[in-house]
């Protein structure tokens, strides 16, 4: 009976150590991937501020009023008059007709 509760306590002492160390991994687990939450999540903000970066950039690049004035500066062109359109017919008429 005697060697019966020695080996109980031993199986009991093994299954508590067991248990505390597979408690300090999980929580050493646990705090390594709180801090990868932590720089993902860092990460995500700045590349959040570089999308809204490069949106203002687009938006200042696509205005109008700006590739008006470059079209007019470098390539000297500028928004065609309403005295200058044409009918369909005009069209057609100064066009050369297709090849067969």
């Amino acid at each position: 009976m005697r060697d019966m509760s020695r080996w109980i306590a031993m199986v009991g002492a093994i299954a508590v150590l067991g248990l505390a160390v597979a408690l300090y991994w999980a929580k050493t687990e646990t705090a390594r991937k709180r801090a990868d939450v932590a720089a993902l999540e860092r990460a995500v903000v700045q590349e959040r501020a570089v999308v809204r970066a490069r949106r203002a950039e687009i938006a200042h690049l696509e205005n109008p009023a700006r590739v008006d004035a470059l079209a007019a500066e470098k390539l000297e062109l500028s928004p065609g008059a309403e005295s200058r359109t044409r009918d369909e017919r005009d069209i057609d008429a100064a066009l050369p007709a297709p090849a067969p």
